[in-house]
């Protein structure tokens, strides 16, 4: 199945999903909810992004309890010194790193 195809089908599903529930209008998310097959993993973490991306930047520091970002501030810190570095922030979130990174190396 495509990407196109697996968006397109969770859409759907999505649609069928709150259609059969009058009233509510997120995504509820249950442990073990959408596991039986590989299209509704793909639906489940779709709807589980969608639900927690605006959200993410405080999730993360309410998890860490506001210690993420000394963590990352003495991550960069711990970084050499150099002229014009590669960087390359894998997996980077929503850019926090990312833009430390710049300001540590603005070239």
């Amino acid at each position: 199945m495509t990407i196109k195809a697996a968006t397109a089908r969770a859409s759907r599903e999505r649609q069928d999903h709150e259609a059969t529930r009058p009233g509510a209008s997120r995504f509820t998310l249950k442990l073990g909810d959408h596991l039986d097959s590989a299209d509704q993993k793909r639906f489940y973490n779709t709807q589980l992004f969608t639900e927690i991306a605006p959200r993410y930047d405080l999730i993360t520091r309410a998890l860490s309890f506001w210690r993420d970002a000394l963590w990352k501030k003495d991550l960069i810190a711990a970084l050499p010194s150099l002229v014009e570095p590669f960087c390359l922030d894998l997996a980077c979130g929503t850019g926090d790193i990312t833009v430390l990174l710049a300001h540590k190396y603005p070239r």
